[in-house]
């Protein structure tokens, strides 16, 4: 067994802490060894199923146990995890399953959520009739019962379990025996500036490094009580949450469905000691003086988020060390951090050093692929073992990703300071990122075009309080059509993820274009924000 795969890492968390919580998700808990005994027996049912090395595995659930085990699972027979959103809508998850060729979905029901099961027999049903140009390839829905019970059409997640339990070892030991660790392991989801997501095609290898490494840099010991919302369809998720604590045997806390009160109530509980994931604090500082004061986040000793100065300073008032960190998908989720030591300045006014072996550079930011001074704003390029090998079906992509020296082009843009320190200062590619996820605008200006009375849609990003930035739909109407702002955002929120769907909506008569026909999209958003602005001061 390679030392760079997950079963190595769980294989030593269970020698040193067998039983020891590994997870705690709402009121649900596994020690370390009964993953590893649960990961063994549901690889095993896999292969029964007929999955083999480099077969994908599409998982469609919320944050649970049955995707830890999952997870782990794959990893020890070669499989490939493909995460799904449970934000994402009909035609979105139809692309993911087109994009990757899963074969297997395992899903489950969102209690208080949307039905995942039913949309999953929707979508198998009418797949021929989606905007995906690929065919499904799903032969098998694993299912973990939610609100309405299991379904007859579906194999019991138990029952997979079950079957793995009395399966031959040989069998089980003939597949892990295969597998290595820079094989293709997880098909991250990402935003591109081409419309639906792509993949990123994440190895084990990569899990294991980074999260080793993030764990050492965050100080991570075994008697930390570690907390994360982080979704796991998201690498926040898989290697902040899942991968990273694991590392260091620490207990991980997490909830099935993210709401501020579900939050708070486990931090009380478990008096959880440190905290990674987006959103929560901007939510706490929201609430009233009154409603702080009774609740209790004294446990908590540091954090790693992203947030605005003043997200910071609110943050250190509660007595808690606050870190930010960077990274994308395509450097499994992160490629510079801050030390808790380091003074607040360092950890709030950058994004931090390099993970150890990796390389940051900022380069010119009109493509020629120079690197600039120290100081110098540039396009963020990264470089060593935490990248991704490429997008999943899209070699094109892939070879625009990196240069010919290997660097991985962000899309990013930053300043490096004479201490090697990154501070991230914005985008220069049009991926708008709403809270904790990416999205390019023009998957949500293709779905509105599909709208009978738009003529024309251009997607920006605008500021909010509490999500960083938020969709803004500008959109010209066809001579003779007629719709209004209510309209356009229900026809979005029936298509795409809540979040991707506008949150304003203008409407123009015409918009600024370039030479070759283009339009201005620099050009839109100042207008936007200067109306908005205008609607600001009107309304006070």
């Amino acid at each position: 067994m390679s030392d760079d795969t997950l079963e190595a890492l769980l294989a030593r968390a269970v020698r040193r802490y067998p039983h020891r919580d590994a997870f705690r998700i709402d009121d649900a808990r596994i020690t370390f060894a009964a993953l590893d005994a649960d990961a063994d027996a549901f690889a095993a049912g896999l292969l029964a199923l007929g999955v083999a090395r480099g077969d994908r595995v599409a998982v469609w659930m919320p944050n649970g146990l049955p995707w830890l085990v999952a997870f782990h699972a794959c990893a020890r027979i070669g499989a490939v995890v493909v995460p799904v959103s449970t934000r994402f809508k009909d035609e979105e998850v139809a692309h993911v399953l087109a994009l990757t060729g899963a074969s297997v979905v395992l899903a489950e029901d969102v209690q208080g959520g949307p039905d995942l099961v039913g949309m999953l027999a929707r979508i198998l049903r009418t797949a021929a009739d989606t905007v995906v140009d690929r065919a499904l390839a799903v032969r098998t829905v694993i299912g973990v019962p939610g609100r309405g019970g299991p379904r007859p059409e579906h194999i019991p997640y138990d029952a997979v379990l079950a079957a793995g339990r009395s399966a031959s070892p040989e069998v089980l030991a003939r597949a892990r025996a295969a597998v290595r660790a820079d094989d293709p392991f997880l098909i991250q989801s990402t935003s591109g500036t081409t419309g639906f997501p792509k993949g990123a095609v994440l190895s084990q290898r990569n899990f294991v490094l980074t999260g080793s490494e993030v764990g050492r840099r965050q100080a991570l010991s075994p008697d930390e009580r570690f907390f994360s919302p982080a979704p796991f369809f998201h690498v926040s998720g898989t290697m902040h949450a899942m991968t990273a604590p694991l590392a260091y045997g620490c207990t991980v806390w997490s909830v099935g469905r993210y709401d501020l009160e579900r939050v708070v109530d486990t931090i009380e509980r478990a008096r959880c000691t440190v905290y990674h994931g987006f959103n929560f604090f901007k939510d706490w500082f929201a609430r009233d003086a009154a409603y702080r004061a009774e609740r209790d986040l004294g446990s908590l000793d540091r954090a790693w988020t992203t947030g605005t100065a003043v997200d910071y300073a609110n943050i250190a008032s509660l007595g808690i060390t606050a870190c930010s960190l960077y990274g994308l998908s395509e450097t499994t989720g992160c490629a510079t951090i801050c030390d808790p030591e380091e003074p607040e300045s360092v950890r709030t006014g950058t994004v931090g050093l390099p993970l150890s072996g990796i390389e940051v550079c900022v380069k010119d930011r009109n493509g020629s692929g120079a690197p600039v001074p120290s100081g110098t704003e540039g396009e963020i390029a990264i470089r060593g073992w935490n990248l991704m090998s490429g997008y999943w079906g899209a070699p094109q992509a892939s070879r625009e990703a990196f240069d010919a020296d290997g660097w991985l082009r962000t899309g990013d843009l930053g300043v490096l300071d004479a201490q090697g320190r990154l501070r991230f200062s914005g985008r220069l590619k049009d991926i708008i990122r709403v809270g904790g996820e990416n999205l390019s605008p023009l998957e949500v200006e293709n779905v509105l075009r599909r709208h009978e009375a738009v003529a024309e849609a251009c997607i920006v990003g605008v500021p909010d309080a509490r999500l960083g930035e938020v969709v803004c739909a500008v959109v010209r109407i066809k001579d003779g059509g007629d719709c209004d702002e209510r309209e356009l955002m229900a026809f979005c929120r029936e298509r795409i993820a809540g979040y991707k769907v506008p949150r304003h909506v203008r409407f123009v008569s015409a918009f600024p274009m370039t030479g070759n026909a283009k339009i201005r999209r620099f050009e839109v958003r100042a207008a936007v924000l200067q109306a908005l602005a205008a609607d600001v001061s009107e309304g006070g």
